[in-house]
């Protein structure tokens, strides 16, 4: 089984205030488009299919500014600051508070913040959380004491989880893990051993200042400003972050899931198998892009990268059609989605076996 926490593109969509440069992009019409399994309706898609292998487009009627996809649901962070949610509740991960829903097609509001502002929204396999005034909600399946809820019970609504006098701008869940950027820069992780009511549960990860995290189900990756790529063993008490070797300090992105991946500067994608000795880790170079690669996203076991002309690629597996290529074979290297080639793809956000994309028509 694979877990994909996305991403972190930022995690989820990437912020699209910030993608690619576009100051206007709140100004301006864009287009959703969705793909891959639909059993959740996690896609937006209310009738047909299970499966899409084509990219579908979809319109939530509302103005987004950032998507995030958990195993098989996903959040919306609204231009209002408001949340909606959509897709498998079997663990409360929509965050409405009514356990008799097991699933939804149509976006369901977090109605219990609202009222408040939201800076930051993360799905992971069964959870969800979001950062409101520096502080932290989450919500959904609670597996060995996480989310940080001090039970094992399933949350249906936003839980508030102390972070003492920490101020926090960034969050990215794993399976069983929690990681945090600090708004001085600083990395911190859950620890479950200690009290969640004072804050005391969080523990500081490295030292160095943090640019952007991303967690996959048993491991985070961590981005340092001066662009080196690290990660941690979660299947060990207080892992401490091991550099990835060859990628020097040239990443800009990084992305986890099934796999592990890094887009350099220079456009250029890496891509990893987790192992739990990270000092053995050897990224790989991915080719056959035709322009530089701007945005990287990774789902479940596969891959979706975007270059600077727009035109989006996949690879990886296809149990459900999440390469969008309009069938379910794997494929090993990267393939243009051709049903969008008249668009221009802005940003993604990757599930377990989904995706969801922004695009603006080439003209």
């Amino acid at each position: 089984f694979f877990f994909f926490f996305f991403f972190q593109a930022e995690d989820g969509i990437r912020d699209v205030e910030r993608s690619r440069g576009l100051g206007d992009v709140y100004k301006r019409q864009y287009e959703f488009y969705a793909w891959g399994s639909n059993k959740y309706g996690q896609l937006g898609i209310t009738t047909g299919s299970s499966c899409y292998s084509t990219p579908h487009p979809v319109s939530f009627n509302i103005e987004i500014r950032k998507v995030s996809c958990g195993s098989h649901h996903a959040a919306l962070l609204a231009l209002s600051g408001q949340i909606y949610t959509i897709g498998s509740n079997e663990f409360g991960q929509l965050g409405i508070g009514d356990s008799s829903v097991k699933y939804s097609s149509a976006l369901r509001q977090v109605n219990c913040i609202s009222g408040k502002v939201c800076a930051d929204i993360c799905c992971g396999y069964s959870h969800s959380g979001c950062i409101v005034e520096g502080g932290l909600y989450i919500w959904g399946e609670n597996i060995n004491g996480d989310p940080a809820l001090g039970n094992l019970n399933s949350q249906w609504t936003p839980f508030h989880v102390a972070a003492g006098r920490k101020k926090l701008k960034k969050i990215s869940f794993g399976l069983n893990h929690i990681g945090a950027i600090g708004e001085e820069g600083r990395l911190y992780g859950f620890d479950k051993s200690k009290r969640w009511e004072d804050g005391i549960c969080w523990r500081e990860v490295c030292s160095e200042r943090v640019k952007d995290i991303a967690c996959g189900p048993n491991y985070t990756l961590i981005l340092l400003e001066d662009g080196s790529v690290m990660c941690t063993n979660e299947e060990k008490i207080d892992s401490k972050p091991v550099l990835i070797k060859n990628l020097g300090k040239f990443a800009i992105v990084i992305a986890a899931g099934g796999l592990s991946g890094a887009l350099t500067s220079k456009g250029q994608v890496y891509t990893w198998s987790y192992k739990e000795s990270v000092e053995d880790v050897i990224p790989d170079i991915v080719v056959g892009f035709t322009s530089r690669i701007v945005e990287l996203a990774i789902g479940g076991n596969f891959v979706v990268a975007v270059d600077e002309l727009g035109v989006a690629y996949s690879w990886g597996s296809n149990l459900k059609g999440e390469l969008g290529q309009g069938d379910y074979s794997y494929r090993n290297v990267p393939s243009q989605i051709k049903l969008l080639q008249n668009k221009s793809v802005l940003s993604i956000s990757c599930g377990e076996c989904h995706v969801i994309l922004l695009s603006e028509p080439n003209n």
